[in-house]
């Protein structure tokens, strides 16, 4: 599963996604985890998955966006966070590549 570019998840129920949930998924270039039950980013959650492009997480319940979060999101491009409880995202990130942001 190491060569996976696209993995969608949405509408799972998700709830949790600890640090390095998806770290073995090394040339993933689009993660979907729309409509789930997210609250939080966890620190490192999105860790060795430096290729992905394309990042939706629009319809949860996410609130917290934990510093460290985006840290190794470099090539990202679109960012879906619509529908959420978002007040403020604090990251060390600088989003340069960022197209979108939804």
């Amino acid at each position: 599963m190491t060569s996976l570019n696209f993995l969608e998840l949405d509408q799972n129920l998700v709830s949790v996604a600890q640090s390095g949930t998806f770290k073995s998924l090394n040339y993933l270039k689009q993660l979907h985890l729309g409509h789930n039950k997210l609250s939080a980013l966890k620190n490192q959650m999105f860790s060795g998955i430096t290729k992905i492009r394309n990042l939706s997480l629009h319809n949860n319940q996410i609130s917290i966006v934990e510093h460290g979060s985006f840290d190794e999101l470099s090539v990202l491009t679109d960012l879906h966070l619509s529908f959420n409880h978002l007040l403020s995202i604090k990251t060390t990130t600088e989003f340069l590549s960022l197209k979108w942001v939804l």
